[in-house]
């Protein structure tokens, strides 16, 4: 009797587990603060505009069944940025703040919206998560001056923020990827149809690895008299050294090998192009 009613119990227990899975959090997945970072300039067209709006909707209503414990917030750009809705927001006013959000038209500056998102977002106030991973999906049709955005890109990605550029256009031209390729730690472009929602909730986008394990980054600096701000610059490669020099010399001098004085790189750095990052899942390095 006793066997039976222990095997009753188990079967009610998966049983409930089966029907109420879309509440439980997939395994391995890790809570999220995510901002949408939303193209609102002229060079938008309107089809690409309510296609931002539509992709939001998705996304939102798909973390319930991947990652419950996600939050959102969201700041839109043009000539400057503007807070649609912080990631304290109530769930239930999400959705109506994402369709309320406007078409503004004008100029596009990003480096706006990455500066407001630093600023105001990724904060206490802005209702971030000391606990929770940080990431920004930037949804843009990939017109944008690049070169205005290299300082507030190195400053999140030195605070451990993921940066995902979504394209919304008809056809993605070697110039739109390699704008989107400037913001982000790969050389991966996604449009609204080759996004998967479900890496990013639970193990984070598929083409970005995990670090690797503590022991091989450790061998990898041979200057034992000499130590980095954060212990995993091995995994982001030495392209790194290049071209987030800036942020590199703060927090990976001693595996770029830069020049105590000067700043300088080795020759023993290679200066190609290839991108051949890795990403950092937790925002506290």
């Amino acid at each position: 009797m006793v066997v039976c009613r222990s095997l009753f119990i188990s079967t009610l227990v998966y049983a409930f587990l089966m029907t109420c899975h879309s509440k439980i959090p997939t395994t391995g997945c890790r809570p999220l603060d995510v901002v949408f970072l939303v193209d609102s300039s002229g060079s938008e067209t309107n089809d690409s505009f309510n296609a931002q709006i539509e992709f939001m909707k998705e996304i939102v209503n798909s973390s319930a069944s991947y990652n419950n414990n996600t939050k959102f917030g969201a700041v839109s750009f043009s000539n400057d940025a503007r807070l649609e809705f912080k990631l304290n927001s109530s769930e239930q006013d999400i959705i109506r703040a994402i369709s309320n959000i406007s078409h503004i038209g004008k100029f596009t500056h990003l480096e706006e919206g990455f500066n407001f998102v630093i600023d105001v977002m990724f904060t206490k106030n802005g209702g971030d998560r000391p606990h929770a991973d940080n990431v920004l999906l930037v949804l843009t049709d990939g017109i944008f001056h690049p070169e205005n955005t290299t300082e507030p890109v190195e400053e999140l990605l030195g605070k451990g923020v993921e940066i995902i550029p979504v394209l919304f256009t008809d056809e993605v031209t070697d110039k739109l990827a390699s704008n989107a390729n400037s913001i982000t730690h790969t050389n991966t472009t996604y449009t609204k149809d080759t996004f998967d929602p479900k890496e990013l909730f639970c193990k984070g986008v598929s083409m970005l690895p995990t670090a690797p394990p503590r022991s091989t980054i450790a061998s990898a600096t041979t200057d034992r008299g000499c130590r980095d701000n954060i212990s995993i610059c091995p995994s982001y490669g030495a392209d790194m050294c290049i071209r987030f020099k800036s942020w590199a010399m703060v927090q990976c001098r001693c595996f770029c090998k830069f020049d105590q004085d000067s700043g300088r790189l080795p020759l023993t750095i290679p200066t190609y192009s290839t991108k051949i990052w890795v990403t950092i899942t937790n925002k506290h390095g």
